[in-house]
């Protein structure tokens, strides 16, 4: 994927893009979504689509950076309220709060990170690009959790690759049930299952771990 400076104008392109191909995606899952169907849906044409993005994989991509890039600025509010709480109850049931306030609660967004973890699973070549975007994810949570629950002495009782494993795979399963269901995707017994996961992950620092000289 190109790193070259995008111009205001070609951003709001790409981001008009992005939006239609997401909308598709939904619909149609990935291998469903032409270029044809995606240019149809943006209002712009091939050239308009080939000037942009060199192949539908690499549209691909920029729809997960821009979930990524949403995820992020959900840990920011995430990080604040972790500076304020002085146990971790108050930690996990805040963090996990404005987290899921964060998360789009729209049918479209959560099809289409469905759709991409599928496709990964189905396209060999596509697999490194989701994969890795997925780890930095995930990695940033990660980090941001340790620090927080350090700052109250204690950690995570498992390994942080494990941890995130967990909690990605509870935070997805509530999406998709929620859809199911006919549920909104706030709803408060996601909220309170998620809870309870983290919770179950957290420990208090043991002394052998604080210790330098065991």
């Amino acid at each position: 994927m190109s790193t070259e400076a995008v111009s205001p104008r070609r951003a709001v392109t790409r981001e008009k893009l992005c939006v239609a191909a997401m909308e598709v995606i939904a619909e149609k899952g990935v291998l469903g979504a032409s270029v044809e169907a995606i240019c149809d849906a943006a209002g712009f044409t091939r050239g308009a689509f080939y000037s942009n993005f060199s192949s539908r994989d690499e549209l691909c991509v920029a729809i997960m950076e821009r979930q990524l890039q949403r995820n992020l600025a959900a840990l920011a509010g995430t990080v604040a309220l972790a500076a304020g709480a002085t146990t971790t109850d108050e930690l996990v049931d805040g963090a996990v709060r404005t987290f899921l306030a964060t998360q789009p609660s729209d049918r479209t967004s959560v099809l289409v990170s469905q759709e991409l973890q599928l496709y990964a699973a189905r396209e060999p070549e596509f697999a490194p690009a989701y994969s890795a975007m997925h780890r930095r994810g995930l990695d940033t949570v990660a980090r941001v959790l340790t620090d927080a629950l350090a700052g109250l002495a204690h950690e995570l009782s498992t390994s942080p690759t494990q941890a995130m494993g967990i909690l990605f795979a509870v935070f997805t399963h509530g999406e998709v049930t929620a859809l199911i269901d006919g549920d909104h995707l706030d709803n408060a017994q996601r909220t309170e299952r998620l809870t309870q996961v983290v919770r179950s992950l957290v420990r208090p620092v043991s002394r052998v771990s604080c210790s330098t000289g065991r």
